[in-house]
């Protein structure tokens, strides 16, 4: 039997508030949990943009939470609760490439690497001489240079490569994502969890 066609009795409400609870424990979670290693490093994209995300995502469900409260809002909480799925699944989408065109690994005076986040364009002289380099490999028959190899010519030195405005609506494109991610996700959840409590 699907979950949403169980009858709760007396625990219909409570399966609702539960799961809103649950969700914003998620949203909060999200907040304040540690970076994975696939993930740009607490030094290169601020936690601060991290915790805001669980916040909002965690005020919004408590606005969603006491704004629907009858069952005849259930149409409605289900068409919310599907549009942010589809949202939650183009973020991460959007995340993932995110990662896989604009994550560069950095090395320091340590060993230890870091993933930092490049420019979302080259600066002009940068740029230049990247045509160039690729071009020279190319006329001797050889592959040209990844950006990441580029990086590394450059000693790891990120002003070499990229404006800190470049950087900047990277980081903005970054958290966007994320947010996207995280507060869809969220919301899903929880307008799915109230709507499960009307249900009888």
């Amino acid at each position: 039997m699907i979950l949403a066609d169980r009858d709760y009795g007396i625990f219909t409400n409570l399966v609702g508030a539960a799961g809103t609870i649950i969700a914003m424990g998620v949203a909060l979670g999200f907040g304040w949990r540690g970076r994975t290693k696939w993930e740009p490093s607490d030094q290169d994209l601020e936690k601060g943009a991290q915790k805001v995300g669980g916040l909002v995502g965690a005020v919004l469900i408590a606005f969603i939470f006491i704004t629907y409260k009858k069952p005849e809002d259930v149409p409605t909480l289900r068409s919310i609760s599907l549009w942010c799925l589809l949202a939650t699944v183009v973020s991460l989408l959007v995340y993932g490439w995110l990662i896989l065109n604009f994550i560069y690994v950095q090395y320091g005076d340590t060993p230890q690497a870091r993933n930092i986040i490049g420019g979302l364009f080259l600066d002009r002289d940068a740029k230049t001489l990247y045509k160039k380099v690729r071009a020279d490999h190319i006329a001797l028959g050889q592959f040209p240079p990844t950006k990441q190899e580029f990086f590394k010519g450059a000693l790891y030195d990120i002003a070499k490569l990229w404006s800190g405005s470049s950087r900047f609506i990277t980081k903005s494109l970054f958290n966007l994502a994320y947010f996207g991610l995280t507060i869809c996700g969220t919301l899903a959840l929880a307008c799915a969890a109230i709507a499960i409590g009307f249900k009888q």
